[in-house]
């Protein structure tokens, strides 16, 4: 349901309520395209970097292919890193940010494109493929 002015204030808190719980379910579930599906954001805005870098301008809706962001948890699962539960009744992955950080690291260190999708179509992975073999 769009957001209008017209609507009472109910409903409006009511629509961005849904929007931001289902976000936080995409976000959970790494579906970072229904997350920027569910939460506009604006295109004129700059990030800087406190480090330097390029300024960021806007959101970039498609921030990338997370497809196969799954390579991470065999080895993941192999070092007892991952703890499996639920919250509330959603299934959940507990593992810590350090585990992810040292698995990915070597992960490509033995291959630069093992977080790439193999889909041929996928125009980021493609490019990045061309960019690391």
């Amino acid at each position: 349901m769009p957001l209008t002015p017209e609507q009472p204030m109910q409903a409006v808190v009511a629509e961005l309520l849904r929007r931001s719980t289902d976000g936080n379910l995409a976000l959970l579930n790494g579906d970072l395209r229904g997350f920027a599906d569910l939460v506009p954001h604006s295109d004129d805005y700059t990030l800087m970097s406190p480090f330097g870098g390029t300024p960021t301008h806007g959101f970039d809706r498609f921030p990338g292919c997370s497809r196969a962001f799954g390579t991470l948890e065999r080895p993941l699962r192999e070092r007892g890193s991952i703890r499996d539960g639920k919250v509330g009744r959603a299934l959940a992955q507990l593992v810590p940010g350090s585990a992810v950080i040292e698995t990915t690291v070597a992960l490509l260190a033995d291959d630069p494109a093992a977080l790439l999708c193999t889909d041929p179509g996928c125009y980021r992975c493609s490019r990045a493929r061309a960019r690391v073999t």
